[in-house]
């Protein structure tokens, strides 16, 4: 079987040498999928995002890329064509080519790391730009994509029409139409006449093939049929078949009895899809931020999601910690107390650590001549001396500027003042000595 390598150029293949496998020294000619032409033929079969089963044999990949031209990079919006709208009109189209730039430069595949294209606005006309108008007359169509060297331009027959100027733009950086030869509505793609017109990871998986963004294929899985063994690349779809199996590929799990285990396939700004490794079934989702966490402060942190987004949010505290980023606040021991002596008790943090404390008591809570007064904090006896003292005591060290003080034995004695910041934690004690108090 001879291989032209011009079939090949574009696709990551130098030459028909790249498509050869050696199997225990013997060569073995192979063919992808037809990479370039007009459209799908009428046998075309169903997508493949519903994961292998007999369908699937005959399914299509939904994509086709663009022959005979380069994908194009650079567009320049012809604000002379708009002349015949109002104000808002014109601001609706110049926003719309530019929000769909936007949506296009937002696509990745799983397998290459970055911008799969990453179209330009320029300001002016030029040889490797393509103008956009808004073409009102234009006839038997919605918009038209003039492929041809240095006659390039899109045209749009509305003004508000977003999803025209996306599928146009699929043609300029690559993409080809799928049903030229097949009926409306049978390939679940946006240049496939899907219906919704949304794009989808078919469409990104063509055009990271055009833009040369994917190269290597991934032929982990295949299925086998009439002798044939099928292989199918996990990241763009395209098939490859051969006579005898390659080495450390499996075949492909029917899908309505796969245990499906999902790994990332691409992404369009926030939508995400993932595809089983097993039975290739795809799903779609948007932003899932719970694939890691990074603190930012005491109070947030960035959740990233799998795709390489991220965004910040509040802590999750469980007790003392972030559950999602693990972050120690420090423990507050301030949940529950039990007494332990007369100078001293626990106090607990929600995570049951506990903590060794003086007593508290308010000053005006004993009499002159009582031994004991009830503790503030775990309700228990604290003792007082039997000779009590008063802040003006010479074994009085630790004052506060509102009069609170601590005894020789550590029960502290507080002023109604000092309450609020001692139960949350904040109220500093000097040296009497430094300090002016209250006498």
């Amino acid at each position: 079987m001879e291989i032209n390598p011009q079939n090949y150029i574009g696709y990551g293949c130098v030459n028909g040498e790249d498509l050869k496998e050696n199997i225990n020294g013997n060569e073995i000619n192979t063919i992808p999928e037809s990479l370039t032409g007009f459209g799908c033929s009428s046998s075309c079969g169903a997508s493949r995002e519903n994961g292998y089963s007999s369908a699937y044999e005959s399914g299509c990949r939904n994509w086709q890329i663009m022959p005979i031209i380069s994908p194009l990079y650079k567009y320049w919006i012809d604000e002379s064509s708009l002349a015949g709208l109002t104000d808002s009109q014109k601001n609706t189209f110049i926003t719309n080519v530019d929000n769909a730039v936007k949506e296009w430069n937002s696509v990745r595949l799983a397998d290459y790391d970055g911008p799969i294209v990453n179209l330009q606005k320029c300001s002016t006309n030029g040889i490797d730009v393509v103008p956009i108008r808004y073409s009102p007359s234009l006839s038997g169509t919605i918009g038209q994509f003039n492929p041809v060297p240095l006659l390039h331009e899109i045209k749009i027959k509305y003004y508000n029409d977003y999803d025209t100027i996306m599928y146009e733009l699929g043609h300029m950086i690559g993409l080809q139409d799928l049903d030229m030869n097949n009926g409306p509505w049978t390939h679940i793609s946006l240049m496939g006449y899907a219906g919704d017109d949304d794009l989808h990871y078919q469409d990104i998986q063509g055009l990271a093939v055009a833009n040369n963004k994917h190269i290597f294929h991934d032929y982990r899985r295949y299925w086998y049929k009439n002798g044939i063994y099928t292989y199918v690349c996990f990241y763009c779809d395209a098939s490859d078949f051969v006579l005898t199996s390659w080495s450390g590929g499996s075949h492909l799990v029917e899908s309505a009895s796969c245990a499906h285990e999902y790994e990332f396939l691409a992404k369009s700004q926030d939508k995400h899809w993932y595809k089983c490794t097993k039975c290739y079934k795809v799903e779609t989702s948007t932003h899932a931020y719970t694939h890691s966490y990074e603190q930012v402060n005491a109070s947030k942190h960035n959740e990233y999601c799998v795709c390489g987004n991220f965004t910040v949010n509040y802590h999750d505290f469980e007790f003392c910690r972030c559950t999602k980023c693990n972050y120690f606040k420090g423990h507050s021991y301030d949940y529950s107390y039990s007494w332990v002596s007369y100078t001293n008790h626990y106090g607990y943090c929600h995570c049951d650590e506990f903590q060794l404390q003086g007593h508290a008591v308010a000053s005006g809570s004993y009499n002159t001549g009582q031994r004991f007064a009830t503790c503030l904090l775990c309700g228990g006896s604290a003792e007082m001396g039997f000779v009590q003292l008063t802040i003006n005591s010479s074994a009085v060290t630790k004052v506060t500027i509102n009069g609170s003080f601590i005894l020789p034995n550590g029960v502290i004695v507080l002023e109604d003042e000092d309450l609020d910041a001692y139960l949350n934690g904040t109220l500093v004690f000097y040296d009497k000595d430094k300090v002016p108090v209250l006498q």
